[in-house]
């Protein structure tokens, strides 16, 4: 037996004519209804873990370099790793005020910040299909990320 995708068994059934055995296992990320309201902030979150293959550090310099002319946007950090190396990071490029580390978010915590954020980041160097990008398009939030893993162009 074959597992694969929604998409994935399109294709093979129009392209290979193949139906049998083929089993799909659909996108895991649900969004329970609203128990509150959440009004959009100016913030950019990234979620995942806080690792060097995920691209935190450049997320961090990038924003770096933007931070200071829009003093009203803020970068949070959702996830667990190497957060005192971002928090030193954030010191030494003199934005540690506009990065919050959230550290493991889930719940109601992760609601809010899903749905309070205008944007999700994941410069990530190596996925396979990462779940956060799963998770932050079923709060609609608009993706930025690299092009790897299942997301090569």
């Amino acid at each position: 037996m074959v597992v694969l995708s929604e998409m994935w068994y399109k294709e093979v059934e129009k392209n290979l004519n193949i139906t049998d055995n083929i089993k799909v296992i659909y996108n895991p990320c649900t969004v329970e209804p609203l128990k509150n309201t959440y009004i959009k902030q100016n913030v950019i979150l990234f979620a995942g873990s806080v690792n060097c293959r995920k691209g935190y550090s450049d997320l961090i310099k990038a924003f770096g370099r933007i931070a200071h002319s829009h003093p009203q946007w803020e970068l949070h950090i959702a996830g667990n790793g190497e957060i005192e190396q971002g928090k030193a990071l954030a010191k030494k490029l003199n934005i540690e005020e506009q990065v919050k580390f959230l550290g493991w978010v889930d719940g109601e915590d992760k609601d809010r910040e899903f749905y309070q954020s205008s944007i999700f980041c994941l410069p990530s160097y190596a996925e396979g299909f990462p779940m956060a990008v799963l998770d932050a398009w079923a709060y609609e939030l608009p993706v930025i990320t690299t092009p790897v893993g299942a997301f090569r162009i």
